[in-house]
């Protein structure tokens, strides 16, 4: 069956001298509902670097569904390990380019129109910094696919028991698109407008 939906999940590099609990906890549950997940068009992997994630991704196409698990905080999406973290994505001020832009062109090569990506980490779009790193990354996307990250602390409970994904019901998120824009012009790839999007809280 054709993947529909990737879930990635950060993964301590090699040698690190902590072992990351939480994201092993969730490979474990998706692992014990791998045959029911791939039935449904669900599948995923372990990524210790950006750079890894954006070689495993090229191996996708028309994704409606992007899930990065691992941590985060307002601002930045992480990816590695729990003593040698790499910035997968960061914004720091509003007119600075998006940190791993050319991942998210990477990414983007992999989704569908309409697809969703979400960023499964703590309160990664919360607060100014947080909704900043949504919107970049949508812009970066294109299109009409929409950004979604945490507004609360994430955790494995939130990938349900049963059925192995992870369950919005149980999260606060909040949601940035990159199109349904009025424009101003301070961030920019080649000077097009960057758009301001609507928001979305999600219980």
């Amino acid at each position: 069956m054709t993947v529909r939906h990737l879930i990635v999940i950060g993964e301590s590099d090699v040698g690190a001298n902590v072992p990351d609990h939480e994201m092993n906890e969730v490979h474990t549950r998706l692992g014990s509902v791998r045959n029911e997940l791939a039935a449904r068009g669900i599948a995923f992997v372990r990524c210790r670097t950006p750079r890894q994630l954006a070689s495993v991704i090229q191996g996708y196409q028309d994704l409606d569904i992007l899930d990065i698990y691992y941590h985060s905080s307002p601002g930045v999406m992480f990816l590695g390990s729990a003593d040698n973290a790499h910035v997968l994505f960061q914004t720091n001020r509003d007119k600075e380019p998006l940190i791993g832009a050319r991942y998210a062109r990477t990414i983007e090569r992999s989704l569908g129109p309409n697809a969703r990506v979400r960023l499964l980490g703590c309160q990664s779009g919360h607060g100014q910094l947080g909704r900043l790193l949504l919107l970049k990354l949508a812009y970066e996307l294109g299109r009409q696919r929409v950004v979604f990250g945490s507004i609360c602390a994430i955790d494995p409970s939130h990938f349900h028991a049963i059925s192995g994904v992870f369950d919005c019901q149980r999260a606060l998120f909040s949601s940035l698109a990159a199109i349904d824009a009025v424009a101003p012009t301070w961030y920019s790839r080649e000077n097009p407008p960057y758009p301001y999007a609507r928001s979305e809280y999600l219980e």
